[in-house]
């Protein structure tokens, strides 16, 4: 993904600055190249550490329980583009957390934005042994401080 300016706004992703208007409320993200042993607690650990902790509303790591291993792949469910812009300066094209064995995180939009009852129904149809339930975060929202660019 391209990072450019739309007007004085930080825009990432590479979508023109009009097409987040289109992103009303909450926004899905994929981080991928996790490290396979990291859990979706983890992930949040994580992403709290990196500030932005109260800025998503869950985390969803598909994962096989028999192998005890994700599959390289986060879903975060952030309640703004605001915070998910944050996310990808904080994460994209960096190792994610100290486990990262030389991975570097990819931060994209998932093509489907669903809120997670949504996701929840979709992952009952899973191969048996598949971890299920996404990580519901409720931290509070003020715990957040902009770092925005200067």
């Amino acid at each position: 993904a391209v990072m450019a300016s739309g007007g004085d706004r930080f825009v990432a992703f590479g979508l023109p600055s009009q097409a987040h208007g289109s992103f009303h409320g909450e926004v899905t993200l994929i981080l991928r190249g996790i490290a396979c042993r990291l859990q979706q607690e983890h992930v949040k650990l994580i992403l709290d550490h990196t500030g932005l902790r109260g800025t998503f509303s869950y985390v969803y790591v598909p994962s096989v329980s028999a192998r005890r291993s994700n599959l390289g792949y986060a879903f975060v469910r952030f309640r703004s583009m605001m915070f998910a812009e944050e996310c990808y300066r904080a994460c994209h094209g960096k190792p994610f957390g100290p486990a990262a064995e030389g991975k570097l995180c990819q931060v994209t939009i998932a093509k489907i934005q669903e809120d997670v009852k949504v996701l929840m129904k979709r992952r009952r149809k899973k191969p048996q042994g598949w971890s299920s339930e996404p990580l519901i975060c409720d931290d509070p929202l003020h715990a957040f401080v902009s770092k925005e660019p200067g």
